[in-house]
């Protein structure tokens, strides 16, 4: 794991604080820390999605064609980052979960 020297310095200063200080502090991090543990959890549940639907290995969902490209990310509705395909058969553009029926939902959980 990289170390960060001004991360390790706060860290060495959290032994410092009292008590109320780390419950002041605790209450300040929480949402913020939660906010980061969703964003990774909907991450690793869609490469699980990435992982079962191209098991087979990487192919376009439109025309099936195996000549694939990543065409960068993108950012959806709810503000998750997303991979973005290209076919170089078909030319059309695809992400993980065009065709499924989590593809146009109002309330994705990832």
């Amino acid at each position: 794991m990289e170390r960060f020297p001004r991360v390790q310095q706060i860290v060495d200063q959290l032994g410092q604080l009292t008590v109320s200080e780390q419950e002041q502090l605790y209450r300040e991090l929480r949402p913020w820390v939660s906010g980061i543990k969703v964003q990774v959890e909907q991450q690793m549940g869609l490469q699980e999605i990435r992982d079962a639907r191209f098991s087979q290995g990487l192919h376009c969902v439109r025309c099936g064609s195996l000549a694939i490209k990543r065409n960068g990310r993108f950012q959806d509705e709810q503000g998750h980052l997303k991979q973005r395909y290209l076919c170089k058969t078909c030319g059309r553009t695809f992400n993980d979960l065009t065709g499924t029926p989590l593809a146009y939902s109002k309330k994705q959980w990832m």
